[in-house]
């Protein structure tokens, strides 16, 4: 049985060897790391808490040791439950994300550089790796200006969005008190129409008047004849004449 032991041990020693040189880290030590870091900064949270509580910009009335320990009572429940489900993630990524799979080959690994890359080689990779890393922040940076510069249009929008209505309602009411003086000036229009067709008929009339106008100058004429002639006794005829044109 002690033998048996010793070979699952040392078989588990050597898996746990290949694990580690395959990931850089043991597969508990990065688990073991994650379950700190998510407690540590659970703690934080709830310190900062305290703080801005006691001492923030508007701090809490009351018993200082009551908040304390009321923020305590929450720390510890919220650590208990971040506890019980690190616990969860550990069994699951040690048994679905960080295992090896039966039969892999693991020929080149070691514990320094490794067979199969160079210290140059690892080297440029990590160049490549802080290249992509500066890339990633400068995104970051553009994308959270990018997303300022819209907040700040959004608000010079529905800052306008009063004075577009205010102007919207001016213009329909332009329009609707525009349409009377549209009205009256297709009228104008139509009467100015009417006095130039009125014109035209006068100028037409006036250019006939001077053919009537030499004729009754001509009668006139006839007629200061025969009068002259009656007065001087030409003879009963043309009286009779100029009584008839009379």
């Amino acid at each position: 049985m002690a033998h048996k032991d010793g070979a699952a041990a040392a078989a588990a020693d050597a898996l746990l060897d290949v694990e580690t040189r395959f990931f850089g880290e043991s597969p508990l030590d990065m688990l073991d790391g994650l379950a700190r870091a998510m407690h540590e900064s659970a703690c934080n949270a709830f310190d900062s808490m305290e703080r801005d509580m006691l001492t923030g910009h508007a701090p809490l009335a009351g018993d200082a040791d009551a908040v304390r320990a009321a923020i305590d009572q929450a720390t510890e429940r919220c650590l208990a439950g971040l506890t019980k489900n690190v616990d969860k993630l550990e069994l699951y990524a040690l048994r679905n994300v960080l295992l090896l799979p039966p039969g892999l080959d693991t020929t080149g690994l070691s514990t320094g550089h490794g067979e199969g890359a160079t210290a140059d080689q690892e080297a440029e990779l990590d160049a490549e790796l802080a290249t992509l890393r500066r890339r990633l922040l400068a995104g970051r940076y553009v994308h959270a200006a990018m997303r300022a510069e819209l907040e700040r249009i959004q608000s010079d929008l529905a800052a306008f969005e009063p004075h577009q209505r205010a102007l919207d309602a001016f213009v329909a009411a332009s329009k609707a008190a525009a349409q009377p003086l549209t009205h009256n000036v297709r009228q104008a229009q139509q009467q100015a129409e009417q006095l130039r067709e009125l014109a035209e008929k006068a100028h037409a009339l006036w250019q006939r008047l001077p053919s009537a106008n030499a004729g009754a100058e001509g009668a006139t004429e006839n007629a200061q004849a025969a009068l002259v002639a009656a007065k001087s006794g030409i003879g009963t005829r043309n009286l009779t004449a100029l009584r008839q044109l009379l």
